[in-house]
């Protein structure tokens, strides 16, 4: 709840403001020589008053197939899904604690893991190492994702949750 103070009377005098002096001997009644502004965000404003519509160049629709012509040949874009299609094994890791350890990996298009996976700290709950290691190993050694034939590598993310034992 906002409160606001006011007071119907006041000793303070404030003064209008409607001054003739200047600073200057010229006679200062230059009108406005800009163009109208339009009250549009995305006009360009305008002069003469009118009004109506138009047509234009602008935001316009982004939705589509991904599917195009282009200078290399016909192609076909957009996010494709990649998703698991083989579980890394954790069972056989030893911890004390419950725990969860997320990963960032490159995929290439057969859906193979390349290069080594990463340890993403924001949205891991640990900070074992040796733990950390072991699944980093694992997740290379054993998760594979789904093939996209003619995808480029990307990266994704893993999230590996150990429980204790």
């Amino acid at each position: 709840m906002e409160e606001l103070l006011t007071q119907h009377s006041s000793s303070s005098h404030v003064k209008s403001g409607g001054s003739n002096q200047t600073n200057t001997t010229k006679p200062n009644n230059n009108p406005p020589s800009a163009q109208h502004v339009s009250d549009n965000p995305f006009g360009t404003g305008g002069s003469g008053g009118g009004s109506g519509t138009g047509n234009g160049h602008g935001i316009g629709n982004d939705d589509g197939n991904g599917n195009g012509p282009g200078s290399g040949g016909d192609g076909s874009g957009g996010n494709v899904r990649r998703f698991l299609v083989q579980q890394p094994n954790t069972n056989n890791i030893q911890s004390d604690e419950n725990c969860k350890i997320v990963l960032s990996v490159l995929v290439d298009p057969s859906g193979n893991i390349i290069g080594k996976p990463t340890f993403v700290k924001n949205g891991s709950t640990t900070n074992d190492m040796v733990l950390i290691n072991q699944v980093i190993n694992i997740v290379k050694d054993q998760a594979r994702f789904n093939k996209v034939s003619g995808s480029r590598n990307v990266k994704e993310a893993i999230v590996i949750r150990i429980s204790a034992n």
